[in-house]
């Protein structure tokens, strides 16, 4: 997500948008507003683990066009039902899906970091 420059045995990282990541340089500049807003290092880990695995960010794209039950919902993403409620479990944790586990609705974080993650998972 960020640039990498290679010097010889180094490998020098700069908080600059990679081009060849999709969102990179929205979800950095919401990084560098959560950091200006003085949220800690936990809440900021707290988002960033709602997408860290591409069944999560399959999930949110469907919930953002259906709330339903989650047997319909691992019919819809090809996802096992076992596999499905799990991740389920970590995005309820993360605040990015309703609490409630028969009737599941994407939740749309209260701020912006969270927000620019969740926009830069339903583009992808």
């Amino acid at each position: 997500m960020i640039t990498a420059t290679p010097k010889g045995r180094f490998v020098y990282y700069t908080p600059i948008a990679n081009p060849s990541v999709t969102g990179a340089a929205e979800i950095l500049n919401a990084l560098n507003m959560a950091i200006s807003a003085c949220m800690t290092d936990d809440e900021i880990i707290h988002y960033i683990t709602a997408f860290t695995h591409q069944r999560r960010i399959t999930i949110v794209g469907k919930l953002n066009t259906l709330s339903c039950d989650p047997e319909t919902l691992a019919v819809r993403t090809g996802i096992s039902l076992p596999a499905l409620l799990r991740h389920i479990e970590k995005l309820q944790a993360r605040d990015m899906v309703s609490p409630d586990k028969s009737r599941l609705e994407l939740r749309i974080p209260n701020n912006l970091f969270g927000h620019a993650l969740l926009d830069t998972a339903l583009k992808n």
